[in-house]
């Protein structure tokens, strides 16, 4: 337990270092934040403009989102198999969803749509209706990828449309959806991104699939590493 002690006796001189000031220093204006500052002048006053000093920025900084409205369906969307939005009610998203995260690099980004019939929700919301068990004619999904500069105004006029997409038919009207009578139907499109950094290198850009993994092989190898932890207790 000797090195918890020893923590907690560095954590606590951290803090105080941090934020301990003479009555002097409290009366002094917040000084300019240089990229030389040295650590024992960040006070409470300076710290947020310390912090936002070494921040990388770039020329641009886009950003992307969905605009993502459906009929019909339940839905879930992934961003480059990454999870962004899971919606098993019968309302629509009103604010377009920020998807950035999901983004590691610039290129084509792969957007995936899940559609589930919607069961009993029709039921429950209006108190009539029958169960639902397929997809129908009618079962639409739309999304609008749209980006704009975070460095820009960011108003609506500023938004630029990268991508309008519809979900897939099968009639030369584009109006009966081609997984009609399916109970689950999953398509994938792209979108082209434009970002100035690359993170697929490390992150879950370059992730395993761990069931195809075998269970023993798996099992030691999360043993082994937690057992690391165990040496410093």
């Amino acid at each position: 337990m000797r090195i918890y002690n020893y923590i907690g006796l560095c954590f606590v001189l951290c803090i105080g270092g941090c934020f301990a000031k003479s009555e002097n220093e409290k009366q002094e204006q917040p000084m300019a934040i240089t990229d030389q500052m040295n650590i024992q002048e960040i006070t409470s006053d300076n710290i947020v403009d310390a912090i936002h000093a070494k921040v990388q920025q770039y020329k641009a900084e886009p950003m992307y989102y969905l605009r993502i409205g459906k009929a019909n369906c339940l839905i879930e969307i992934l961003v480059n198999d990454f999870p962004v939005y899971k919606s098993y009610e019968l309302s629509n998203l009103a604010s377009p969803l920020r998807v950035d995260s999901s983004i590691l690099k610039s290129g084509a980004q792969t957007v995936t749509v899940r559609m589930y019939h919607v069961g009993d929700f029709i039921k429950e919301e209006y108190d009539s209706g029958e169960t639902i068990t397929h997809l129908g004619d009618a079962s639409a999904v739309i999304i609008n990828v749209i980006s704009i500069d975070k460095r820009g105004e960011m108003g609506l006029d500023d938004e630029r449309e990268i991508k309008k997409h519809h979900s897939p038919t099968k009639d030369t009207d584009g109006e009966v959806f081609i997984g009609s009578g399916l109970p689950f139907y999953e398509y994938s499109f792209e979108f082209e991104a434009e970002v100035p950094y690359d993170l697929s290198q490390d992150s879950w850009g370059n992730a395993a699939d761990l069931t195809k993994v075998k269970p023993t092989y798996l099992e030691e190898e999360v043993l082994s590493y937690y057992n690391t932890f165990l040496e410093y207790v």
